[in-house]
């Protein structure tokens, strides 16, 4: 039997860095939540089925709550800091063991895609996760042919570091290479694209 761990510390308010707003989902969340997770791209990508309608995303909401409790991974409601419209979700799910590792995951709504609210967050959780969760190494995935996720990796100080063969299990019942990616304390160190002088940023 797999041993319970704590529960992940979290922020006392949410975390921001200006752009976007990271909060953990609420149950007014569940109608939005189910919106964007009807987008086909999202489920293309990302290899998740949708909630289905309200009801759906409350238990998607509820079972992402329970897991935090447990210590198991965080889901955090990625928000427009402007507006608070939520625009997407970022994920960091604990691996348990001495090796202090975790993964990440993410998704955005339509709408928000093109405003770097994936690397933000990405950047965001992570530096969370570092601090304050002991965690000594993230991963991220995408498939092969996510041009956009591959660029938002890599915007937020990811390292490529290979292609995994038939990794991941598509919708469709399909399997897919995927890149894999990884994070150290040592990458958030470097700025990001958004916090360089606009002739280094692109100089890349």
């Amino acid at each position: 039997m797999v041993s319970r761990m704590e529960p992940l510390a979290l922020p006392a308010s949410p975390l921001t860095d200006g752009v976007v707003m990271m909060r953990l989902f609420e149950a007014a969340d569940a109608r939005r939540l189910a919106e964007i997770l009807a987008d086909p791209a999202i489920q293309s990508r990302n290899h998740v089925a949708p909630p289905g309608d309200q009801p759906g995303a409350l238990a998607w909401i509820q079972e992402g709550l329970d897991d935090l409790r447990a210590g198991v991974r965080c889901e955090w409601a990625v928000c427009d800091a402007r507006t608070g419209m939520l625009a997407g979700r970022r994920a960091v799910k604990i691996e348990r063991g001495r090796h202090r590792r975790a993964g990440t995951g993410s998704w955005m709504a339509a709408e928000a895609r093109g405003r770097r609210f994936a690397p933000r967050s990405a950047r965001l959780a992570a530096s969370w996760a570092f601090q304050k969760w002991g965690v000594q190494r993230i991963a991220a995935e995408c498939d092969v042919d996510n041009l956009s996720s591959y660029r938002a990796l890599q915007a937020a100080g990811f390292a490529h570091d290979g292609v995994l063969r038939s990794y991941a299990v598509a919708a469709d019942g399909g399997r897919r290479d995927q890149h894999t990616f990884s994070l150290l304390p040592a990458d958030l160190t470097r700025p990001a694209p958004w916090e360089r002088p606009a002739q280094q940023a692109a100089a890349g």
